[in-house]
């Protein structure tokens, strides 16, 4: 009967039939560190994927289309600025408010934030979610602590103080009326001076201020605290009149403006998913505005379409995909002569991303969107100078797909590296071990 040791290809020598040398050790630890080094790089690149992109008929069924904005005109003011919608289906949206918001700014690229802006007053006086939305961003309280709480005090005659808590859900509201407020208080040259002081941070402050509840509004002059705190309405116009009602002081200037006062606009809007254009034109009812003096100069910070990806897609993508999805993010278009347009054309790709985790595990279709874009620049005498962010849809969509090698096809590369490593460093072996040992022959021959 046969044994199965009789079919063996794998046939074994004695031990004490073979012998080991010193370079065959060396090159043994180099061939396995080799090979273990080999397969974690293949295991990585396995379990990673590879992107891939195909491209094909638009499927997407959206009817409306997001389009998400942030955007600075250097030297055209809030009060000026509108943005309007308009699309092939002959819808016509003029002077949006509702999810656009505006931050009055100045400086050579828009660098200095002033305030918040609200549509016909230049700081909120209500605290509405729109209008709380809308000063996000403004920074103009002191924050103080109790290191220098005291000399703070004691350094102006008037002192009004915030004592707050950032857990507080009441005091988020508040933050960014508060800092409007004291924007204001600082514009109207009131000699009152806004301070703020997180209860959190200044436990022991707090106590000794007496501080029960959060926020408080409390009025000190010099080091003393005046009573009652405030307790009205927490609106900036209410905040005025019982800040004055206090301290007896009043308005000493003008609200001042800026001679280059710009205007950052963000927010999102949605449009019909057909063609359409996006402007941002000056335009106002109390002012005939002169053409050649608009200067429409702008700064794109963030323009795109669709939600956004989550990080976990973006990173997976190719660099070239990844320029194509925000492409006119941080791009500056300045005029150069009077009386100029800008115009930015935008092709918009619907996208497919079947990019995640491994390329083990499933994946979900998420639909994002990709822009080609051409910008353009010409004379709109007499019309006002706007700039206009004309879309339209491809016909076809992208799909950009996290492929890779199946299973059968890495064992298979796998062996096959193994292998290969196996057998040169064998025959490299093999060649030192004739090489020394025709040197020895020759050297026993000498002696």
């Amino acid at each position: 009967m046969l044994k199965l040791s009789s079919y063996d290809v794998f046939r074994k020598l004695p031990r004490d039939l073979t012998h080991g040398t010193s370079h065959g050790g060396i090159l043994s630890v180099l061939a396995v560190a080799v090979i273990v080094l080999v397969f974690f790089f293949e295991l990585w690149t396995y379990l990673a994927g590879e992107v891939e992109t195909a491209v094909m008929l638009d499927t997407n069924t959206e009817q409306s289309l997001q389009i998400n904005f942030k955007i600075t005109t250097l030297q055209l003011p809030c009060e000026f600025t509108s943005v309007d919608v308009w699309d092939y289906l002959g819808n016509t949206r003029l002077d949006l408010n509702k999810d656009v918001h505006k931050t009055i700014v100045t400086g050579p690229v828009g660098e200095k934030i002033l305030g918040a802006y609200s549509d016909g007053n230049r700081f909120s006086n209500g605290d509405s979610v729109e209008e709380v939305k809308a000063q996000i961003g403004l920074s103009e309280a002191e924050e103080i602590n109790a290191d220098n709480f005291e000399q703070k005090l004691a350094a102006n005659h008037w002192s009004f103080v915030d004592f707050f808590a950032p857990w507080c859900i009441h005091c988020v509201r508040l933050a960014p009326t508060w800092e409007a407020f004291a924007k204001t208080v600082h514009d109207k040259d009131i000699r009152v001076k806004v301070f703020k002081v997180d209860c959190t941070k200044n436990e022991f402050l707090c106590k000794t201020q007496r501080i029960m509840g959060y926020p408080t509004l409390r009025v000190y002059q010099g080091k003393t605290p005046k009573q009652p705190d405030h307790t009205g309405k927490r609106t900036v116009s209410n905040l005025l009149t019982w800040m004055e009602s206090m301290t007896n002081e009043h308005a000493h200037t003008n609200t001042r403006t800026h001679s280059d006062e710009g205007c950052l606009i963000e927010g999102r809007v949605w449009v019909n998913r057909v063609p359409g254009k996006f402007h941002i034109t000056a335009k106002s009812d109390n002012h005939d505005l002169d053409p050649k003096a608009t200067n429409i100069s702008h700064i794109v910070h963030h323009f795109s379409f669709g939600s956004p990806l989550p990080r976990s897609i973006i990173r997976h993508l190719p660099a070239d995909v990844k320029r194509n999805i925000n492409p006119l993010d941080g791009r500056m278009f300045i005029n150069r002569e009077e009386h100029t347009t800008h115009e930015h054309y935008i092709k918009v790709v619907s996208t497919h991303y079947r990019v995640g985790k491994s390329s083990l595990l499933s994946r979900s279709d998420s639909l994002g969107y990709q822009m080609a874009t051409s910008n353009h620049r010409f004379k709109s005498d007499p019309s006002v100078p706007e700039a206009i962010f004309a879309f339209d849809l491809s016909p076809t969509a992208v799909v950009i797909i996290q492929g890779g090698k199946r299973w059968y096809e890495f064992v298979t590369s796998l062996c096959a590296i193994i292998g290969g490593i196996f057998t040169v460093v064998s025959l490299f072996d093999g060649a030192v071990y004739s090489v020394a040992k025709r040197v020895k022959g020759a050297q026993g021959k000498q002696s």
